[in-house]
């Protein structure tokens, strides 16, 4: 089940659930309405799916537009290396600030480029 939590100074957004055409509305609106919420800098979406399907591309995308005209900065965090190596053969890997873990809360992030 997707759910967030806050990890000062970031949102964490996780997706559990593999993205596809039948629930892609409800979780696209489900993210934008959390994202909006908050004093949050940043987001980071923890894909926690090994399917990464062109849908969740697509939503990813219109995402970080959401994120972006809200003044704040997005982050993937792929888990599995099957969804990393589905960014990579879609050569989508430069488009989205990837990460390899999650920051660490309070302004020990900023120190590493977070934020």
């Amino acid at each position: 089940m997707n759910h967030h939590y806050r990890l000062t100074p970031h949102l964490v957004v996780v997706l559990e659930d593999v993205v596809d055409i039948g629930n892609v509305h409800e979780v696209q609106r489900w993210m934008c309405a959390v994202a909006r919420t908050g004093d949050h800098r940043s987001v980071v979406v923890d894909v926690r799916s090994t399917l990464l399907t062109s849908t969740a591309l697509h939503m990813l995308f219109a995402f970080q537009g959401v994120v972006n005209d809200e003044g704040r900065s997005l982050c993937l965090l792929m888990r599995h290396p099957l969804a990393l190596k589905v960014l990579r053969l879609t050569d989508l890997y430069a488009a989205f600030h990837l990460v390899s873990a999650l920051p660490e809360p309070l302004g020990a992030a900023e120190v590493r480029g977070w934020g």
